[in-house]
């Protein structure tokens, strides 16, 4: 896996099983879309890695299939009501002027410089020359193509070209409307998502067109603040943009984490339970949680084997192995005190706690289905564990340095990996 995988089978698989919990948000953005009377902008908001791009392929698949939007609560619905456009406006950044290196991108998807009608291509393009040109014919047309009298040119012809375009769309998919996705705009450059923003503001226009803009509203409103002043108003600013804002819940998936973990309850599968705590715990995003899965994927086997006859490794290997690599992916800062071996015995207390079967768990792996958890201080134990490998001091249960650095070596390689 590497991050997600958006191939239908796999979205399809997401929907199925509602793992991000998703599925009503989704729906609901749908009939808002299709309710619309005039040109309406969304934004989808949510922090960095949330899960943002998912919840949009998973918009896109459901907007196209008819009996899944049924059986989801949608009545009465076409897929040829709508055509849905994804444009990734990071992959495109390099291009000089955004609002164009979209209509570039459209262009070619819809085939709107078609060869075989040059005709078509000029009339379509001509009041736009000097903006569009070889970039939004896809090299089509050469300059010599073109009316290109400055006076011309202005926002309201340049409109009345993008306007010309929706409706060569509408009418070549036979659809009643047509959503276009900003994806990915939390990578791009900050001057770069203004720029968008204001230039399709002024550029696009056309009753029967909805953009949905994916972004962290909160990042792009500090980005504001610091282009145009610290008392900008940047809230009221991004109203101009969106007419209503989706945000998503960053922690409602625990189905997908119990899937891709292959849940399992039996002791000998304790390190999936701890990674889940890990996860949760560490706040991970869905984007974050991808790439721990990855990792814990690789290593849950061999670190997952409690052995018996060294019960400190066992413990050390499923305890520190799935919360410091959720340390490193989600934040260095408490990533680094937690490999210094700063730690104190409260914060083993409360990541062990998390979730009140650990505890019990690993008291009665390590003192034995008779003992009684209320007598004995499994938290006490595994902090004294922690201390020894991490702070290498005050290690009272292997007292000789060369057994303390076999256990280092057996917990610490594999976070570091």
């Amino acid at each position: 896996m590497n991050e997600f995988d958006f191939d239908d089978d796999n979205i399809k698989r997401t929907i199925a099983g509602n793992y991000f919990d998703r599925n009503k948000y989704i729906c609901e953005l749908i009939k808002y879309v299709l309710n619309a009377e005039n040109q309406e902008s969304f934004a989808l908001n949510g922090e960095w890695g949330s899960g943002k791009t998912v919840f949009l392929h998973q918009f896109m698949y459901i907007a196209k299939n008819a009996d899944l939007a049924l059986k989801l609560g949608i009545k009465d619905y076409s897929p040829d009501e709508l055509e849905v456009y994804y444009y990734n406006a990071w992959e495109n950044e390099l291009m000089n002027r955004p609002s164009i290196a979209l209509l570039n991108s459209i262009s070619r998807k819809y085939k709107i410089i078609d060869e075989n009608d040059m005709a078509k291509a000029k009339d379509l393009f001509s009041k736009a020359a000097n903006i569009v040109l070889k970039i939004g014919s896809a090299g089509a047309l050469s300059t010599n193509d073109f009316i290109s009298s400055p006076d011309e040119l202005n926002i309201e012809r340049i409109q009345k070209t993008f306007h010309d375009i929706i409706d060569y769309i509408l009418k070549k998919k036979n659809c009643r409307r047509i959503t276009i996705i900003i994806d990915e705009l939390d990578r791009c450059k900050p001057t770069n998502v203004i720029r968008l923003l204001e230039e399709i503001k002024h550029f696009y226009n056309h009753d029967a067109l909805t953009f949905i803009f994916s972004a962290d509203l909160k990042q792009l409103g500090n980005t504001i603040r610091k282009m145009y002043g610290e008392g900008f108003d940047a809230e009221l600013y991004m109203q101009r943009f969106f007419d209503a804002t989706f945000s998503l819940n960053s922690s409602s998936y625990e189905k997908y984490i119990n899937e891709e973990l292959s849940y399992n309850i039996s002791e000998t599968h304790i390190v999936n339970e701890i990674s889940k705590i890990a996860i949760s715990f560490c706040q991970l995003t869905i984007r974050e949680t991808n790439k721990y899965i990855k990792k814990m994927k690789v290593i849950g086997k061999e670190i997952g084997r409690l052995d018996s006859f060294d019960k400190e490794r066992s413990i050390a290997r499923c305890v520190f192995v799935p919360w410091g690599t959720a340390l490193k992916i989600r934040d260095i800062s408490k990533y680094e005190k937690f490999m210094s071996g700063s730690l104190s015995i409260t914060d083993i207390k409360r990541f062990i706690g998390y979730s009140p079967e650990i505890p019990n768990w690993l008291t009665e792996y390590y003192f034995g289905r008779n003992s009684n958890s209320t007598e004995v201080d499994i938290v006490s134990i595994i902090y004294d564990i922690y201390i020894g490998i991490f702070r290498t001091k005050n290690f009272k249960y292997l007292q000789e340095d060369d057994n303390i650095s076999r256990l280092r070596n057996y917990v610490v390689p594999y976070i570091e990996f």
